[in-house]
């Protein structure tokens, strides 16, 4: 898999867009942002019902990396979040995993039969 950096902002939204819709049609989403972009006047993301939007602070913590922010991020969710799902995965960015996505819910089929 080749990692890039999306410097364009309109095409960082319309892969954010493309990745929240394609996985809304198998499970609901919960979208956590912790920039400075202003989801909420931004209807193209709050119109998706499936999507929930949770915005958080920019992290204080910057100088520590993308990866600890996100779990800064995740922290706070988890902690702040009234009805939590019993279960979630955590996507960075507009990857898509349709494969792993069946597989697990493959795997929690299979789980709740027994």
């Amino acid at each position: 898999m080749r990692l890039y950096v999306i410097s364009n902002p309109a095409q960082r939204r319309r892969e954010y867009l493309d990745a929240i819709n394609f996985y809304s049609k198998f499970a609901p989403v919960y979208f956590l942002e912790n920039s400075s972009y202003n989801l909420a006047g931004d209807m193209d993301f709050r119109s998706n019902e499936r999507v929930m939007i949770r915005k958080f602070p920019l992290s204080a913590s910057r100088e520590k990396g993308k990866g600890y922010q996100e779990f800064e991020m995740l922290d706070s969710w988890i902690i702040s979040e009234f009805d939590i799902p019993g279960r979630w995965i955590k996507i960075t960015d507009v990857i898509f995993f349709e494969i792993s996505l069946q597989f697990w819910w493959i795997a929690v089929s299979m789980k709740a039969r027994r």
